[in-house]
């Protein structure tokens, strides 16, 4: 049993390891060469890739983290009381399926200027996305700041009740 408690210990400090190495290889490890933009010339960091690629992994990780909670407190919930669990499943369905369409509907496909970049990808489908990602995010911080709210006043209640 004093293992099982001491893993999640080991898990977060070698996580916590790994990111300060791969911050410190992006930013002291060098150049790979230049690019030029807008007649400014840039440098590139020769280990962008693997920072990215850490960066992929530790949103899949938070990304599964985050399904497995929920779907725990789903479980628990339906267990204790099957209304609350529908209701619990009404919030899922609205947050994964009615706010993305609603974010859609918002976003608009017209061709964004970005300062040298000659693809094709900043316009139509693309740009509908990334417009649809940045409304969506946006609700995401606007809803977390609320349920914070809430739940410090549920808090200060359920403490001035005692």
């Amino acid at each position: 049993m004093k293992n099982y408690k001491l893993f999640p210990k080991i898990t977060l400090w070698a996580l916590l390891g790994l990111g300060v190495m791969f911050i410190i290889m992006f930013f002291r490890g060098g150049n790979s060469g230049t690019h030029e933009v807008a007649g400014d010339i840039l440098s590139i960091p020769r280990f962008t890739d693997p920072y990215l690629i850490w960066a992929y992994i530790l949103v899949a990780l938070a990304m599964v983290a985050a399904i497995v909670s929920v779907v725990m407190l789903l479980v628990q919930v339906f267990k204790k009381d099957k209304k609350k669990g529908f209701m619990v499943l009404a919030i899922l369905f609205a947050y994964l399926y009615l706010i993305p369409q609603i974010c859609w509907a918002l976003a608009s496909p017209a061709e964004v200027n970005i300062i040298g970049y000659e693809g094709s990808d900043n316009a139509g489908t693309m740009a509908r996305l990334s417009d649809a990602m940045l409304y969506w995010t946006y609700f995401a911080v606007l809803s977390t700041f609320v349920v914070l709210v809430w739940a410090i006043i549920k808090i200060i209640i359920s403490h001035n009740k005692k």
